[in-house]
């Protein structure tokens, strides 16, 4: 078996590389998007049984890391964007896990409570 390879195999070894690992990185991407269905999926569930409305959209993830960057003004933003896609019980939630936030988030996120 020779080592010495043409150009042109070269050329093919590296494309090859590089499909490979743009491969990976859409794999991985995927599994990703699959978690973050998986666990809208099993809100939805969850929802479902206690009798709520099945809603999906309202992350909470999201809210928190949005939180630790804009601090409170971020509730407000969030609840305008996904508050009436939240279940009852992801309300709740927010109002217990952020003691502080401004008026409007509260008129917000009482008006989606009570839908």
């Amino acid at each position: 078996m020779s080592l010495d390879l043409s150009a042109s195999e070269k050329e093919k070894i590296l494309r090859l590389e590089a499909t490979v690992e743009q491969l990976s990185i859409q794999l991985a991407e995927k599994s990703l998007e699959n978690k973050r269905l998986t666990a809208a999926l099993k809100e939805a569930m969850e929802s479902s049984r206690r009798g709520e409305r099945v809603t999906l959209g309202c992350d909470l993830d999201l809210l928190a890391k949005n939180y630790a960057f804009y601090g409170h003004n971020s509730i407000t933003s969030f609840l305008k964007k996904s508050g009436e896609k939240c279940t009852k019980t992801q309300l709740i939630t927010i109002s217990k896990s952020y003691s502080y936030m401004s008026p409007d988030a509260r008129r917000l996120l009482e008006y989606y409570k009570s839908l």
